[in-house]
């Protein structure tokens, strides 16, 4: 197995059409977050403004501007995260797009968290999990569920912390996904 930066390169320029290529941006941004912010902020950007050239695809803005939304936290800059969250939301109103929403979701939890604002965190974490659960996204339900766990903890409510991981971790163990697992160890 390669590279994965370099097999989404590699995609991206075979890419057929302007979605494709922005689907695999927003795929690379995703991949780079963690190693190389400015990078994948770039690519989230580039995503964004093809998506934006096509005014009938929502999905693709909502799903670039969610993008351009995580590589601004991870780089620390939230006033431009919460800019774009907020907008990614209004769109997937308009648009009825409920498994982005929850994604959304849960992007305005993380903001919310790193200004402090816990209870507007958990309402938003709240929000993911429902939006999750009614659209049957086991996977954005145990990611709400620990974030639930991980803002429960900063306010010091312990035994809703650790309800809340423990459903995290059983979803998350029933769907074989061991990172997140060894994430959510970590934070029990």
């Amino acid at each position: 197995m390669g590279d994965p930066v370099e097999e989404l390169v590699a995609q991206m320029a075979a890419a057929d059409s302007p979605r494709t290529k922005v689907r695999l941006l927003n795929a690379l941004s995703k991949e780079l977050r963690d190693i190389d912010g400015q990078r994948a902020l770039a690519y989230a950007q580039e995503a964004y403004d093809l998506a934006a050239a096509d005014p009938d695809w929502v999905e693709g803005r909502i799903r670039s501007l969610a993008s351009l939304a995580e590589g601004h936290i991870q780089l620390g800059r939230i006033e431009p995260a919460l800019a774009q969250a907020l907008e990614a939301l209004s769109l997937c109103k308009a648009d009825g797009t409920e498994p982005l929403q929850a994604q959304v979701f849960r992007i305005l939890n993380a903001i919310y968290e790193h200004l402090g604002d816990y209870s507007a965190a958990l309402a938003y974490a709240y929000k993911a999990l429902e939006t999750s659960q009614a659209v049957g996204d086991r996977t954005g339900e145990a990611l709400a569920l620990n974030m639930l766990g991980i803002v429960y903890g900063k306010l010091g409510d312990y035994g809703q912390a650790l309800a809340a991981y423990d459903q995290a971790l059983g979803t998350f163990q029933a769907a074989g996904f061991r990172r997140p697992v060894a994430i959510l160890l970590n934070n029990i």
